[in-house]
């Protein structure tokens, strides 16, 4: 996926896109296709004003309202996850859902579609997989799901964290 998109910017008259940035290996990020589809060539910025447009501008003079996950810092905080636990069930997770906290965040969830039922369902069965795990190894007093975890090794890591503090 194209971070900044190669051709015509939706949203941004008579801009051509950011056809110099088509090979640039910095300007790709990894999506699936429903992301990519909805994201399709949407590159909201927080002032239109500053938007780039030719080759030789400085794209630091932009402010992109969508999220470049290789720009955060672990620190960074633009959307967290609300778990919907199953009744009757102990940790049981039904419906894993992305939460705003910046307007990155929420333009981020909206423009890629973060809160589909595709998505929503796919981190609960994900985090019911990892809280057997945890179980299983806290009764082992092992710590190795919770590290993989932390470092962002396994899918959905940010959302399965959410459901191991709660």
């Amino acid at each position: 996926e194209h971070y900044r998109p190669k051709g015509r910017v939706i949203g941004a008259a008579n801009h051509p896109g950011y056809y110099w940035l088509a090979y640039e290996v910095t300007n790709y990020l990894p999506g699936c296709t429903t992301c990519n589809g909805k994201k399709s060539n949407h590159f909201p910025l927080k002032n239109e004003d500053k938007r780039v447009s030719m080759p030789t501008d400085s794209l630091e003079e932009e402010i992109p309202l969508l999220i470049n996950p290789y720009k955060l810092s672990l620190t960074d905080r633009h959307f967290s996850f609300s778990i919907l636990w199953e009744q009757g069930e102990e940790f049981k997770a039904k419906l894993v859902m992305a939460k705003a906290h910046s307007p990155e965040g929420a333009t981020t969830i909206e423009f890629l579609g973060l809160n589909r039922e595709d998505l929503r369902t796919a981190r609960a069965e994900v985090l019911n997989q990892v809280m057997l795990a945890f179980k299983e190894e806290f009764w082992r007093r092992e710590k190795r799901v919770l590290k993989e975890l932390q470092e962002g090794r396994r899918e959905f890591s940010r959302a399965c964290l959410a459901g191991v503090e709660e």
